[in-house]
Parts: C-alpha cells; structure tokens; sequence
C-alpha cells in the first residue's frame, strides 16, 4: 500500500514505515523535498524509480545494505520523481525515511 507524502510541509521530516515487504512500495514524495535518506536496521532495502505499487522489484534498482543508510538527491523540475519505490530482501521489514529540504 503507498504512503502518500505530498502534504508534507515542514522539514527535516521523518518517517517510519512498518510491514515493507519484497513487494514495492510506493513513496508519493512531496514536490518541495530536495533529498531522501533510507535505513533499516535489520533489512536490505531496495530503492527504485519504474516500479508499481505491489509489484515486483525492477531490472534497475539501488541496494542499501542493512544496518547502512543512503541519502538521496532528488531532482528538480522535469527530473523530480513523483515517486519512488522500496522494498525488503525477505519477509518484511521497518524501512525509515527523512525527507529534507535543500537550503
């Protein structure tokens, strides 16, 4: 099921998300967020941009190895993502997010 960020107005703003599968799941990212950092603590974390909420991890994705974090540039303009896409290795998983802004 998507998490749906786009109201987000205040920054640095984190988020927890439980119960993140092998299935991707949709993040709807707010259009004033400039970057995006993941970490689980217990989970390989795949990131992805061609995904389908639900569906299956992509030919092109990023790999965050657990216990790691990743932080994320996010474009501006025609390159801004609406949306990106996580999920697990196996089982399920806890992914956290911290959206920021670029000051």
């Amino acid at each position: 099921m998507a998490v749906d960020l786009r109201g987000t107005q205040t920054y640095p703003h984190p988020k927890k998300i439980s119960n993140v599968s092998i299935a991707t799941m949709e993040i709807k990212l707010p259009p004033s967020a400039r970057k995006i950092s993941f970490y689980s603590p217990a989970k390989k974390v795949y990131v992805s941009k061609d995904a389908t909420d639900g569906g299956s991890l992509p030919a092109d994705y990023w790999e965050i190895p657990s216990g790691q974090g990743y932080e994320m540039q996010i474009g501006t303009g025609l390159q801004q993502p609406q949306s990106l896409f996580i999920s697990v290795d196996s089982g399920t998983g806890t992914v956290f997010l911290l959206l920021e802004e670029d000051k």
